[in-house]
C-alpha cells in the first residue's frame, strides 16, 4: 500500500511540529564568527569546541566557496557573499527531514518554530555536512538566496 500525498504531508507537518524549536538555538548559545573567502560563517560554540566535527565542515566550506568564487562572475559572487552560513552541531528538524543544508527564506517560520530571526536569508548546515559526501551542496543552497 502506497501512502497518499495527504498522509505524507500530514506526517511531515507532524514531524516539523515535533522538532520545531528543539534545535540548538537559544539565548545561552554562543557563536563564533569567521570569514571564509568573503563569506560570513557563524559557528555554534559547542561545535567549535569539537575539532573532529568542525574541521571537516570548515574544510568542505573552504573548498566549495573557493570554487564558487573562482567560477561565478564577480557581481554575482558579491551578492552571494551577503548570505551568511551558520554551522551547528545538531538540528532535529534538519535531521528529521534529512537535510544536510537548508536556506531559511521565511522569517515567520523561523520565529514560529523557535529559531533565531538572524537565520532569515541564511544557510544552515549541521555536523552531517562534514561527514557525508556532499561535493556541491553549498552552491545550490546559495542559489536560493
Amino acid at each position: 500500500m502506497v501512502p497518499s500525498r495527504t498522509w505524507v504531508l500530514a506526517a511531515s507537518l507532524l514531524l516539523a511540529a515535533t522538532f520545531a524549536g528543539s534545535g540548538t538555538f537559544g539565548d545561552e548559545t554562543d557563536y563564533q564568527e569567521r570569514d571564509i573567502h568573503g563569506w560570513r560563517i557563524v559557528i555554534e560554540a559547542r561545535l567549535a569546541e569539537s575539532p573532529s566535527l568542525v574541521a571537516p565542515m570548515i574544510e568542505k566550506l573552504e573548498a566549495q566557496l573557493f570554487r564558487i568564487a573562482a567560477n561565478v562572475p564577480s557581481p554575482q559572487v558579491d551578492r552571494l557573499r551577503k548570505t551568511p552560513i551558520w554551522l551547528v552541531q545538531t538540528d532535529p528538524y534538519m535531521e528529521a527531514q534529512d537535510f544536510l543544508g537548508l536556506y531559511h527564506f521565511s522569517a515567520e517560520w523561523l520565529v514560529e518554530n523557535g529559531y533565531p530571526s538572524e537565520l532569515h536569508q541564511a544557510i544552515q548546515f549541521d555536523q552531517r555536512f562534514g561527514r557525508e559526501y556532499s561535493p556541491g551542496i553549498v552552491f545550490p543552497q546559495l542559489a536560493n538566496a
